[in-house]
């Protein structure tokens, strides 16, 4: 049981990095002037 809850808090802990990483990327895309065409 020990496991699967290490196993899952990593997935969930992952899983928010990987929001927060698109988040960023997101408004970096935002702020930056877009290229022409």
């Amino acid at each position: 049981m020990s496991l699967q809850n290490c196993v899952l808090s990593g997935l969930i802990y992952a899983q928010g990095i990987c929001s927060a990483c698109v988040l960023l990327i997101y408004l970096y895309f935002i702020n930056t002037p877009s290229l022409p065409g």
